[in-house]
């Protein structure tokens, strides 16, 4: 085994991580005592407030609010999604953020089961769109892009089956932060199956009134700071999203992943003496909507973040065994983290894979390296219940929350530290392709 060098660091790291409850106490009370934390609402200024203080707590050098302004919006009245032929029936259904609302007349549609998605299921039925309520379960393609596409062919409004069972409604934004063009509304996976027998021996139409509107309003990223000791205007950023839908706690998308944060930022205060580079500690506001936390961060410190080493995004962090991080195309990092993995003894999964769906992308387009928590395949098997009231903390593995915030910090530590450390800013060719591939 080759030496570590910061093994004693790692030693004070685990056994202060090991002998707190801290993690599970902030857990319990971003979801049972605040609960609900969709942005523009009292719940998300509530949770703002609470990381605020738990940062000043811990002792970072700077704690504060850094506000902006969105486009906010309300669910208004209750949904009402009706079949009207062949028969009437009501269903259960949960507006989704962002959909247009329809006027208190509603709409009245045929509709037209397009599956998973794909853009392969989109070009099959693509004649048949226009005009009809579009139903998808968003398994091939993210609900935004398949919501958009059915827009631009002309859909009456979007109908997201959601695939978990049990009768539960999930949530999920339809546009980023501004307000769509068709009504969009979600329906439980039963009642999908329902109304997908139903149109295979009739033709089948459907009533449908949302009630939403939307507002200007203003909300909060929470950025802390350990300053450096040697190199103060160099950054490494450790962040997460604090905001949930308000369709309930959201404890494992993304409390944990706020708590996470949280608790690295207390873990590495009482190693404040060993860090050369700033670590700056974000919980970020209305990611959930479009990433609008991460999007102002980053236009509002760009000339800062050109000194920036590593940005590690804790969105619902992988709770699996061995632990391990997920680069977004990043190749540069493997061999670090194998001769990490060597010094410590202690096996640690690299993964490479791409997509811009949460709030590392604004980072990325700034040239910055990326990663988010990973795992390997042991560990607890977690049912994913993300965007739905069922999304409870009793369903999150305290000891696994504990051990991975211990895991970020000591990879924090390397980045502020470590003059190995990998060279991994992407060129202005590279964040140009990113950008093309988010288009």
């Amino acid at each position: 085994m080759t030496g570590n060098p910061f093994q004693t660091i790692d030693g004070q790291i685990l056994a202060d991580s090991g002998t707190s409850g801290e993690a599970a106490t902030n857990l319990f009370v971003l979801c049972d005592r605040i609960g609900p934390r969709f942005a523009g609402t009292k719940g998300y200024r509530q949770a703002a407030e609470f990381m605020l203080g738990r940062f000043r707590n811990y002792g970072l050098d700077t704690a504060v609010l850094e506000p902006f302004t969105f486009t906010a919006w309300r669910r208004g009245a209750p949904t009402v999604f009706t079949m009207a032929e062949p028969f009437q029936r009501t269903y259960p259904c949960y507006a989704l953020p962002y959909g247009a609302a329809t006027g208190p007349d509603g709409i009245r549609a045929g509709l037209l089961d397009i599956g998973a998605g794909t853009s392969g299921d989109i070009e099959a039925k693509r004649g048949e769109i226009k005009g009809r309520m579009v139903l998808s379960d968003c398994t091939g393609a993210h609900r935004q892009e398949i919501y958009r596409k059915c827009a631009e062919l002309g859909a009456a409004g979007f109908v997201f089956a959601n695939p978990v069972e049990g009768m539960g409604l999930v949530s999920g934004s339809v546009a980023n932060g501004s307000g769509g063009p068709i009504p969009a509304i979600s329906i439980g996976c039963e009642t999908a199956h329902q109304i997908r027998r139903l149109a295979w021996e009739d033709q089948v139409r459907f009533t449908l009134a949302t009630h939403s509107t939307i507002e200007e309003d203003t909300t909060w990223n929470v950025v802390g700071e350990l300053i450096g000791t040697e190199f103060p205007d160099e950054l490494v950023i450790i962040g997460g999203h604090l905001d949930s839908h308000e369709i309930g706690p959201g404890a494992f998308d993304n409390a944990a992943g706020a708590v996470l944060v949280m608790e690295a930022a207390r873990l590495l205060a009482n190693q404040r003496q060993h860090l050369k580079r700033t670590v700056r500690f974000i919980g970020f506001a209305a990611e959930e909507i479009g990433l609008l936390g991460s999007r102002h961060h980053a236009r509002k410190h760009a000339d800062r973040l050109r000194h920036a080493r590593f940005m590690l995004n804790c969105d619902t962090p992988s709770l699996g065994r061995p632990r391990g991080l997920a680069f977004h195309q990043c190749p540069e990092a493997e061999a670090y983290l194998n001769m990490f993995a060597k010094e410590i003894a202690t096996p640690i999964v690299c993964q490479n894979r791409a997509h811009c769906y949460s709030d590392h992308y604004p980072f990325i387009l700034q040239g910055l390296p990326t990663a988010g928590i990973g795992g390997g395949q042991f560990g607890p098997k977690i049912r994913h219940y993300g965007h739905m009231a069922a999304d409870t903390p009793d369903k999150v593995s305290l000891t696994d929350l504990r051990d991975c915030a211990a895991f970020a910090a000591r990879m924090i530590v390397r980045a502020a530290n470590d003059q190995r450390w990998p060279r991994m800013r992407r060129t202005h060719a590279e964040v140009a392709e990113w950008e093309k591939k988010a288009q």
